[in-house]
């Protein structure tokens, strides 16, 4: 699906000659999907259509927002930004005061809803200033970011990809990297002919199989200096509301890519070959992976969700119980808060369209029930936190499990992870997983973690066993 192409660039490699790979188009791959690989395609698309349909029946679907915040700490977790839903709420009220993986995750959080709400329409043609301002939501975080920034737009040198677990920022070499994208005089093409694919679908391709395909090209183009894993998770959402796949809900997909980066980095790197016909091996077992990832990611979104109606639910009665007047603030701003995690005086008055000094009260009604707890930020402002919600998040990613496949290679798909399937026997991949298992006790799915042991915990809290 692509080809080698010998590059000699004075600024890198010592000017010594190596290889970059420059993908085929998309538009010119021919799939021939086995039986078993388009039916797991099939049910996990008929899985995610039902729960999106009935969460967005739901009355709490503006809580649902959640999920974008479920997804955006995950996509910048696999990026190195690590923070809990708790670190967000508090601070993410004032951009300014907040720490840097705050910040960007924040800008996560733009970007997606930028690619879900701008690019979701099917009539709408997706065009590279589009992609480019998703990023440019991201890198406003960044130390050097804003618009002007160098970080911000298509490339105009060589990438290379570092492994995954290597420390960002040291100098990355040839003879280390995993993948050595286009040079960048090649971008602009490569992201036109992505762009056709996206704008143009080719018939009878599910949308899930163009996600993941899209997703995989995307990566291997690597077309930004810097954010181009989140840029590209984002479009995942976009496409699959662009194409149907779902009308309602952000599916959490990040949380499970992040516990396995290694297996992630495999997927991508398995439609990275040369010659014009795919290798179908390699491709079904990224598709595969990909569809056990969104099965498990749409249960995950409808077990957040059933918290979450839960969480609203035992507010409601203990406003009745403190005998809260029926109809005051207190319970318009549930909803509210639901979604946003955390608020202040002057955010809930605007969403909720009453006074200001109404919205403080409403708040400190539901402080003294237990809903909320206050904290201020350096600049003195109140912050009002819903610790109830941000540890339904926390609880959504932290027990997840990539589960090793059977040798008989059929996915396992529990409500707490999804299996990945294993490199080809003889493989020379390095597998995620090593053999001596953790074998922590995880209360919330109640079964012991078989993950290898010394691997990193998700998030910053609870299950977490890092080696010293």
């Amino acid at each position: 699906m692509g080809r080698f192409e010998t590059v000699v660039d004075d600024s890198v490699n010592d000017g010594r000659p190596y290889r970059a790979y420059v993908p085929s188009r998309l538009q010119d791959v021919s799939l021939r999907l086995s039986s078993r690989v388009a039916a797991k395609i099939d049910r996990a698309s008929h899985h995610v259509s039902q729960i999106d349909a009935r969460l967005g029946a739901s009355p709490s679907l503006p809580a649902l927002e959640t999920l974008i915040k479920s997804e955006a700490i995950a996509s910048s977790y696999i990026e190195g930004h690590r923070i809990s839903a708790a670190e967000l709420a508090r601070e993410g009220s004032d951009f300014r005061a907040a720490s840097a993986d705050v910040r960007a995750v924040m800008g996560n959080i733009e970007a997606t809803h930028r690619a879900v709400s701008a690019l979701s329409g099917p009539n709408r043609s997706v065009s590279i200033e589009d992609v480019v301002r998703i990023q440019s939501d991201l890198m406003e975080s960044h130390p050097n970011g804003g618009s002007r920034s160098p970080f911000v737009g298509l490339r105009t040198t060589q990438a290379i990809l570092i492994p995954p677990g290597a420390i960002r920022g040291e100098s990355a070499t040839i003879e280390d990297a995993t993948h050595i994208p286009p040079p960048a005089s090649h971008v602009g093409g490569a992201m036109a002919d992505l762009l056709d694919y996206v704008n143009d679908p080719p018939n009878q391709s599910p949308p899930l199989v163009r996600a993941a395909l899209a997703h995989a090209q995307f990566e291997t183009i690597h077309p930004f200096p810097d954010g181009n894993g989140r840029t590209g998770r984002a479009l995942i959402q976009a496409m699959l509301r662009r194409d149907g796949a779902v009308k309602h809900v952000v599916l959490p997909l990040s949380p499970y890519l992040a516990m396995n980066p290694r297996a992630y980095v495999d997927g991508l790197n398995s439609v990275r070959f040369e010659g014009d016909a795919p290798d179908q091996e390699e491709l079904e077992q990224w598709l595969s992976a990909f569809a056990d990832c969104t099965y498990s990611a749409a249960r995950n979104a409808a077990e957040v969700a059933d918290a979450i109606e839960e969480v609203g639910a035992d507010w409601t009665e203990r406003l009745r119980g403190a005998r809260v007047r029926t109809g005051a603030a207190s319970y318009n701003a549930i909803p509210h808060l639901l979604g946003s995690v955390a608020t202040t005086a002057r955010d809930l008055s605007a969403a909720i369209g009453v006074g200001e000094a109404t919205a403080r009260t409403a708040l400190h009604h539901l402080e003294k029930v237990g809903a909320l707890s206050a904290s201020k930020t350096s600049s003195g402002t109140v912050v009002f936190v819903a610790d109830q919600v941000a540890d339904v998040i926390s609880r959504s990613q932290r027990d997840i499990v990539v589960t090793p496949t059977p040798d008989h290679r059929e996915s396992i798909v529990t409500h707490s992870g999804v299996a990945l399937p294993l490199p080809p026997s003889g493989s020379s991949r390095r597998t995620a997983n090593p053999r001596k298992k953790c074998n922590a006790w995880m209360p919330r799915s109640r079964q012991h973690c078989n993950l290898g042991e010394g691997h990193q915990g998700w998030p910053g809290t609870g299950h977490r066993h890092l080696r010293g």
